[in-house]
């Protein structure tokens, strides 16, 4: 058995040509990859979502990140040997960048409407961080001068 990975649309092409070569029958399989979470949604919950709460709490953000993995992120899968569901608790490296999202949503939304925190969005945090950059950058420049 072989597997292809196609990440692009030569890629495909290049596949389909392969595959027309082949003699029949041919079993081919497909599956749509999901993307991994981002070291930016990463960096956006743990430096900021949880540092907020952690901020106004007294928690670490380590507690906090326990709290709420174990009111949010997690499974129950069947156990094939003993037929019962057993509960789960799911790592962010595991997490692809649409349950990431979903799973920050759960926790900002509990941060506002529970604790009455209000936790900036990442459009705002990461444009504010560009903009200071590159205002420290042209002071920089300006000081070298």
């Amino acid at each position: 058995m072989e597997l292809h990975i196609l990440r692009s649309k030569k890629e495909l092409t290049e596949y389909w040509q392969w595959l027309n070569s082949q003699p029949l029958p041919v079993k081919v399989l497909t599956q749509r990859m999901e993307l991994q979470r981002t070291i930016d949604q990463n960096s956006y919950l743990f430096g900021v979502v949880y540092k907020t709460i952690s901020d106004y709490t007294g928690h670490t953000v380590d507690e906090i990140h326990e709290f709420y993995k174990d009111r949010f992120n997690f499974e129950y899968s069947l156990n094939p040997r003993t037929g019962e569901f057993e509960l789960r608790y799911k790592s962010s490296t595991e997490e692809t960048t649409a349950s990431m999202g979903e799973f920050i949503d759960k926790v900002v939304s509990h941060a506002v409407n529970e604790l009455g925190i209000g936790i900036p969005e990442a459009n705002e945090v990461f444009y504010n961080d560009e903009v200071n950059f590159k205002k420290n950058v042209r002071r920089s420049v300006a000081k070298a001068d």
